[in-house]
């Protein structure tokens, strides 16, 4: 697989580039310019299992990336915002009830006077009362391998949320201490309603019903819209991205949501056509065989020839008209 090298220890790593739009957010440790790849150890002398851990690392990276380049839109950033609120919720109310009955007086004024400061526009302060919310929130969505400059706009948004958040949340607790009976709803933005399930880390976001189906389901909705417009194809070419869509989503899995489908699920595809049999529909063993049991026993020494040039290229073109990734 592409971006899978071997170190001279044997031991495999990927290194995976930067793109140039979310570089900035990346420094190198010495904090002497950017890095342009990210590297990690795969922790592995087998070349398949190196092949496998690479394409969750890249889920994980491709994840990371979304997450600088969307700020405060990102959901995983709203879906945070609630877990903190609830946090700092549950400490304040914590902190109460251990508290000498003569100190409350005191943990009331302390979250009347942060609720006070967190209500200013100014960067420097922000950043000094909830900079380490916002450091939290990257450490844990680009497990601790980005962080975002001061006094730059999506860093500044970011504050002024956590802020927001961290508001309601000793204002909920005052209402605790308080022993009001219904506590004031949140004003932020940010913990308007609950969020609904969100899609996980690296997930792309389906516009349309039809974006929640499965990969095996998604067939006859390529089929009829393909077929339906002014541009239908011949029967042989449709047969023949048929199969190449089958063989895909046996391989990525058959009920995976389109959704969640990444460019790792391409490449994996891409890299299993290159270890495929050719002709497999014309050998009796394998011709009522899926696609990974094909691979399988292509694996385990069986002599069949490879794909030539023209299959690679039609099931690598396939990937390229349905998701239009290079």
């Amino acid at each position: 697989m592409s971006y899978v090298y071997e170190r001279s220890n044997g031991l495999f790593e990927i290194r995976y580039p930067i793109p140039s739009d979310v570089v900035s957010y990346l420094p190198k440790p010495n904090s002497k310019g950017f890095r342009t790849h990210i590297i990690k150890s795969l922790s592995t002398r087998d070349q398949n299992d190196a092949n496998k851990a690479a394409i969750d690392c890249i889920k994980e990276f491709e994840g990371a990336f979304s997450v600088l380049r969307e700020g405060v839109a990102s959901n995983d950033f709203k879906a945070f915002c609630r877990v903190a609120y609830e946090q700092e919720t549950a400490i304040i109310t914590e902190s109460f009830l251990s508290t000498e009955t003569g100190k409350s007086g005191r943990l009331d004024q302390r979250l009347g006077d942060l609720r006070s400061a967190l209500t200013t526009t100014d960067t420097e302060q922000l950043e000094a009362l909830v900079g380490w919310l916002v450091d939290h929130y990257l450490d844990v969505t680009t497990s601790k391998s980005a962080s975002v400059p001061r006094d730059t706009p999506i860093r500044n948004a970011m504050l002024k949320a956590a802020a927001g958040v961290l508001s309601d949340a000793y204002t909920h607790g005052l209402a605790e201490i308080r022993g009001l009976a219904r506590p004031p709803q949140p004003k932020s933005p940010f913990l308007k309603a609950e969020p609904t399930v969100l899609p996980a880390l690296g997930d792309n976001t389906p516009l349309t019903p039809e974006g929640r189906k499965s990969l095996e389901q998604y067939w006859e909705v390529y089929e009829q819209v393909k077929q339906d417009s002014t541009t239908p194809v011949k029967a042989k070419t449709l047969e023949r991205r048929r199969v190449a869509w089958t063989e895909f989503h046996e391989l990525t899995g058959s009920s995976l949501p389109i959704f969640k489908v990444q460019k790792s699920h391409i490449w994996a595809y891409r890299g299993a056509l290159k270890r495929a049999p050719a002709r497999s529909g014309s050998i009796s063993e394998l011709r009522r065989l899926s696609f990974p049991e094909k691979l399988e026993k292509a694996r385990n020494g069986s002599n069949y020839a490879k794909l030539t040039q023209e299959p690679l290229k039609t099931g690598s073109g396939t990937s390229k008209l349905f998701f239009s990734w290079p």
